[in-house]
This record gives C-alpha cells, sequence and structure tokens, in this order.
C-alpha cells in the first residue's frame, strides 16, 4: 500500500495495519516517528522506503 505521506505516524501505519497490510511503502526521505517504529515491530509489519 504505497502511502504519499511525508511522516508516517503511528495512527496512519495502524490504518494501515486494521486493513490488513503488513508491508507498508513509503517515498524515501518519509520521516517514520519513533512510536509507528514500535508498531510495526508489534505487529511484525515491514516499512519499505521506495
Amino acid at each position: 500500500m504505497p502511502l504519499k505521506r511525508q511522516v508516517l505516524d503511528a495512527g496512519t501505519l495502524k490504518s494501515a495495519l486494521l486493513s490488513g497490510n503488513r508491508t507498508i511503502s513509503v517515498a524515501k526521505g518519509t520521516i517514520v516517528t519513533p512510536l509507528a517504529q514500535d508498531i510495526a515491530r508489534e505487529y511484525n509489519a515491514e516499512i519499505v522506503f521506495r
């Protein structure tokens, strides 16, 4: 699921995870908040920079 945001925060990540995605694609240079990183680890999700 490609996201078009400059910042990946916990709320955005949770929304993507609740819709069944476990691989989240974001643009290179996107800032991932520390809480979003923690949630990704907790849900075994992968954040891919493209």
